[in-house]
């Protein structure tokens, strides 16, 4: 289990517009409220559905990018959504998931893959583990414009401490998700999105840019911890764990780590 990782995203004359468009797709979800399970409310976006909103097509652009070979055969569409969070605001740690299934039915079907595009540099990085013991996996600092791409079953989240240290109510971290999916997830959580004319209409003009933006691989650095290493708790329904990253962290970048357990007296 790995993470892809690309800039360059979005085409730079068009950033704001998303910026813009994923602020009011989040005013819709509160509009909406809170569904059973204190879950909010995705849009779906069928592979055979012609985009009619600017931020429809990014996220359908986007896809050609994370499967440049090809989609998979079993793929059938994009579960896309946005996220506004404080500047040192955690985020829970989960698995994406049919949220509707697994409220209903208590079912756990995952993605195909999770996506996370970083509009702001703002917040606390995003991690994503890649075995069950929590010791190994991924550090993805938020860098506008860049973009990451993941295993659907992968547990992660974000980790606000590592974050801006005060909040500060002007900065935001405001990212953009796509899952893709061998199925459309359940309603009422996963639906077309429910306005028309309500978001930013799609134009050739923005065909035309993003169709000439080119996208730039994002490295990935092995963490090291030569120079100081420092302990982060984090909560799994709601049992305490400990991760070990390097003091020597810089903000944008994307970081593998694996380290080895010590035992932490709770």
């Amino acid at each position: 289990m790995g993470i892809i990782a690309f800039e360059n995203t979005i085409h730079p004359d068009l950033l704001e517009l998303v910026k813009e468009e994923c602020i009011k797709t989040q005013a819709v979800n509160n509009e909406i409220g809170v569904l059973k399970d204190r879950k909010y409310t995705t849009f779906w976006l069928d592979k055979d559905t012609e985009p009619k909103s600017l931020i429809e097509y990014i996220v359908k652009n986007i896809s050609y990018k994370d499967f440049p070979n090809g989609f998979p055969d079993n793929y059938v569409g994009m579960e896309w959504w946005s996220q506004i969070r404080d500047t040192n605001e955690n985020i829970t740690f989960h698995y994406d998931k049919d949220e509707g299934l697994c409220s209903e039915k208590s079912i756990y079907n995952y993605p195909l893959k999770s996506t996370v595009t970083y509009l702001t540099d703002i917040g606390g990085p995003t991690t994503v583990f890649s075995d069950e013991n929590y010791n190994k996996g991924y550090l993805s600092f938020p860098k506008v414009n860049k973009h990451i791409k993941f295993n659907g079953n992968a547990l992660h989240g974000v980790m606000g401490p590592l974050g801006e240290k005060k909040p500060n109510k002007k900065n935001k971290r405001i990212t953009l998700l796509i899952n893709y999916w061998n199925y459309k997830p359940a309603e009422p959580n996963c639906i077309v999105f429910p306005k028309d004319n309500y978001l930013l209409s799609l134009e050739q003009k923005h065909i035309d840019l993003q169709e000439s933006n080119e996208t730039i691989h994002s490295k990935i650095i092995k963490m090291n911890y030569k120079s100081g290493k420092k302990d982060y708790k984090f909560f799994r329904s709601q049992i305490p764990h400990i991760v070990t990253f390097s003091n020597t962290l810089k903000k944008g970048y994307t970081y593998s780590f694996s380290f080895k357990k010590h035992c932490i007296a709770f």
